[in-house]
């Protein structure tokens, strides 16, 4: 089987894999960084001063990270061809199978020599494993497929440095290095693994390789150092649903946790299913080391580190795998740091190749394969082939699957809903996304019996989230609202607003909605204080001087009603 035939048929599996993501539409978390962001929506030729002078994310809650190769590349999609999700899916799709073949080039460079069949199993695997699935169908997350693209072709560039001496690729490598760092953050492990990566292709010399890591090292300083040259303080609003570890900053609680995490994702290596869009709270248990199960952790993951340290100076792809995994995994683990959701399927997209090739080496070694020369595809042990074609059609056929699942927001929702009924997160989003579709066809006749089982779902996905975690203020005031909106319960409507700004003190939105709920229950006194209230917090809240001037005139407060205009006409004169 020659190395054209094996790229061809990579290619064509990933595609064929993934193939049914381009029918899908917009996604969890698309309409943040796609459709409702306003940046995005101006084009590349009117966004492009915005995009790369703003942060990644920002609104009255958080403004984070440094992102802009990707906001190009969706505003981009937006001047040549508008809102398309079908299209946007599509160049999610091709940046994978790109993916792919580079993984495969870059381990062919590294083990071809020894292990003929290695890179081609391995990439194989890649290709199929469903826990790619995350990455790929959710157009959100092009910023991970970029990120490890750019940095295995920087990975690339070095390597080509190394065997022709040629002075000019390592510039371009850096270069690509940054894309990729703006891409996403993540790609800070790369300063590591890239001089790993040049270790097992042959780079001997210890000063190449000191220097590939301060080259690296110097690139990712000024990644990070350049947006605060340019953005306003960063800032991001964490809440323990989305990781408990952010309120037990204890550091055996992140080690204890870290741990059962680590073999989470090994287990979900081997036995993908069921696969989540969200874990968090609490899903994942908090955990306090010494715990049995982080001890169990801990004793594997150590030996495998002894495995791979044992085995470096011979270049085994064995401790290649065990070290890219175990330093691409490290900045989510939730030792160093805690990591928003605990786990997420995305979060281990790199270090998956740790896997793959570990269990492709796996398999050629039980059938003593792993050194034969690569043959025609009938040629190969039958043994090989077996288990290679099984663990492609399970995998693949679990990616086709999942694939799918990801259709829309609600698809997505209520598929993995029944495997995550522990997650605050899970309950909110669906209530909450079910909320909305209601608000917007709620006037539409054709859609009473479909709404009608909405608001059941609704009120009872709010319920289950509140019951696992009752510290969160939207939650409160969604629930309220929907009590409100849609039942008419106003006195439940009232507690859920109560808690929504005990909770909150400056939650103006839910003095707003309480003061609503006060008017129609005609207690117009109290409504007024609410309304009072969120306009001196918020002095453009153009709601809440609307509602107050109606309750004055309810209350034939004249001189009050005018009063109320004149200072809406001071704070926003557009009024």
């Amino acid at each position: 089987m020659s190395k054209k035939l094996q790229i061809i048929i990579l290619a064509l599996l990933t595609l064929l894999l993934y193939a049914n993501t381009i029918g899908n539409r917009y996604s969890m978390d698309d309409d943040f960084v796609i459709y409702n962001n306003e940046t995005v929506q101006k084009g590349v030729v009117g966004g492009f001063q915005e995009i790369i002078t703003t942060h990644y994310a920002s609104n009255e809650k958080s403004k984070y990270e440094y992102r802009p190769v990707v906001k190009l590349t969706f505003a981009a999609e937006y001047s040549l061809w508008g809102n398309n999700p079908h299209l946007s899916h599509t160049i999610n799709l091709l940046l994978f199978v790109l993916t792919v073949l580079l993984l495969f080039k870059i381990l062919t460079r590294l083990f071809d020599q020894q292990y003929p069949w290695l890179p081609f199993l391995a990439a194989l695997l890649f290709a199929a494993h469903p826990i790619h699935t995350e990455v790929v169908a959710s157009l959100k997350n092009r910023d991970e497929l970029l990120a490890f693209l750019l940095c295995l072709w920087s990975a690339w560039l070095f390597i080509r440095f190394a065997d022709t001496k040629k002075w000019y690729f390592i510039p371009i490598a850096l270069l690509v290095y940054l894309l990729g760092y703006f891409s996403k953050s993540s790609a800070l492990v790369f300063v590591v693994l890239i001089p790993l990566i040049l270790y097992f292709a042959g780079v001997r010399k210890i000063g190449w390789l000191v220097t590939s890591v301060v080259l690296l090292a110097a690139a990712a300083w000024m990644a990070r150092w350049l947006p605060n040259q340019i953005l306003s303080g960063s800032h991001r609003t964490m809440w323990a649903f989305e990781n408990p570890l952010y309120e037990h900053r204890g550091i055996l609680y992140r080690l204890g946790t870290g741990l059962v995490a680590l073999l989470f994702y090994l287990r979900i290596f081997l036995v993908p299913y069921p696969l989540r869009f969200y874990y968090g709270y609490d899903v994942i248990p908090l955990t306090h080391f010494p715990d049995l199960l982080s001890v169990l952790s801990l004793i594997l993951h150590v030996a495998l580190l002894v495995v791979a340290i044992r085995l470096l100076r011979k270049k085994h792809p064995l401790s290649f795998a065990i070290l890219f995994y175990f330093v691409a995994i490290s900045m989510f683990s939730n030792i160093m740091r805690p990591a928003v959701g605990i786990v997420a399927e995305r979060y281990v997209y790199a270090a998956s190749l740790g896997f793959c090739l570990a269990a492709a080496f796996g398999i050629l070694r039980i059938f003593k394969y792993h050194d034969k020369p690569v043959v025609s595809w009938q040629r190969i042990h039958g043994g090989v082939r077996l288990v290679m074609i099984a663990l492609v059609f399970i995998y693949g056929a679990r990616t086709i699957s999942r694939n799918s699942v990801w259709k829309d927001h609600l698809t997505l929702y209520y598929n993995d809903i029944k495997h995550c009924e522990n997650s605050f997160k899970a309950n909110f989003l669906l209530a909450s996304t079910l909320q909305a579709e209601i608000v917007k066809s709620w006037s539409q006749p054709k859609f009473q019996k479909r709404n009608s089982q909405y608001i059941k779902d609704a009120d009872m996905y709010y319920q289950k989230a509140l019951k696992i975690y009752d510290r969160y203020p939207t939650a409160w005031n969604s629930y309220g609202s929907l009590r409100y909106m849609v039942f008419r319960d106003y006195d439940h409507a009232i507690v859920c607003f109560r808690k929504a700004i005990a909770l909150k003190p400056d939650y103006f939105v839910a003095m707003d909605n309480l003061g609503t709920t006060y008017n129609e229950k005609q207690q117009y006194d109290s409504a007024l204080v609410w309304f009072k209230q969120a306009v001196k917090i918020n002095t453009t809240f153009e709601s809440a001087y609307t509602h107050l001037g109606e309750t004055q005139l309810k209350l034939n407060d004249t001189t009050g009603f005018f009063a109320t205009q004149k200072k809406l006409q001071q704070q926003i004169p557009a009024s």
